[in-house]
């Protein structure tokens, strides 16, 4: 059983753009995230070193998107999952 968690207005400022004046200038994206996750664990335990780290998540996301300086958003509804799915875990701390 999973719950759906959000992390809504992520900013981050990265690359995004075809035209080479795009290329030249970060820009400020807005990501809303809306992941699978199983809270029971973190529920029943009341660990929170069980729980979705909200930061980590945030800042692999973040870092992703910077690396990848996209030339538009549609890829990167593909790749966000990827993107999560590379990075063994964000329960926790670690």
């Amino acid at each position: 059983m999973t719950d759906s968690v959000l992390i809504e207005g992520l900013a981050v400022e990265a690359i995004i753009g075809v035209y080479d004046w795009e290329r030249e200038v970060s820009q400020r994206l807005l990501v809303d995230l809306e992941m699978a996750w199983d809270n029971r664990a973190p529920a029943a335990s009341d660990d929170v070193s069980d729980a979705l780290n909200y930061a980590l998540v945030s800042e692999r996301v973040s870092d992703y998107l910077v690396e990848l300086a996209p030339n538009c958003w549609k890829p990167l509804r593909k790749a966000l999952p990827v993107c999560y799915r590379v990075h063994s875990t964000c329960a926790g701390s670690s």
